[in-house]
């Protein structure tokens, strides 16, 4: 009798540097019982082996690989067990590579919903994000939003002047895009005034 294999991937939709676990419930019915479970990784072009031996009749058999493709790239992922026998069980799967979305490493002001007092009659007010190379070496654009409008800047800062005529909070928005996909860091501005002592 041939073994029998059940086997599980963590992750069936990863990213470029993602780790991907894999589990293979492995079971012989036979006399003699289990000898070998094997993972076969071509992202490549390369077949990359692991191996894990094994006995007696039910293991279970982990392994993990990296992901080194970029978005769109195909993972064929192979998974095998042996019994003392030489009888073996065989399953693929391909997996395609994700888009890796940008990220935001950091962002001023640090608070989502920052609060200023205007001592005078405005207040010029800088918003920044800085952001990771993407992993997919795409380029990242970025984009504001004040208020639902877009705006003209493009750059990692958006300045703008606040003042007392006008009801708070404001909204703005910093929209980080791939061109396959996108990340927003949003604010929630209120402005408070203090001028003439008021």
């Amino acid at each position: 009798a041939f073994p029998k294999m059940n086997s599980s991937l963590n992750n069936t939709n990863p990213k470029k540097n993602e780790h991907v676990n894999v589990t293979m419930n492995v079971s012989e019915e036979a006399e003699g019982g289990l000898s070998n479970c094997q993972l076969v990784i071509n992202q490549t072009g390369v077949n990359q082996f692991f191996n894990q031996t094994i006995s007696g009749t039910s293991v279970q058999c982990s392994f993990n690989f990296t992901v080194s493709l970029s978005r769109g790239g195909t993972i064929n992922v192979t998974r095998r067990v042996n019994d003392t026998s030489n009888n073996i069980n065989e399953t693929s799967t391909v997996l395609e590579v994700a888009n890796s979305l940008p990220t935001i490493d950091a962002f001023q002001p640090t608070s989502a919903s920052p609060e200023f007092n205007i001592t005078n009659a405005a207040i010029n007010l800088t918003f920044n994000v800085t952001h990771s190379t993407d992993p997919d070496g795409d380029t990242i654009k970025i984009e504001w939003v004040f208020e639902g409008t877009l705006q003209t800047v493009t750059n990692q800062n958006f300045s703008k002047v606040f003042d007392t005529t006008s009801a708070t909070p404001f909204n703005v928005t910093a929209n980080l895009s791939d061109g396959f996909g996108n990340v927003q860091q949003e604010w929630s501005v209120s402005i408070i005034s203090s001028a003439g002592g008021g």
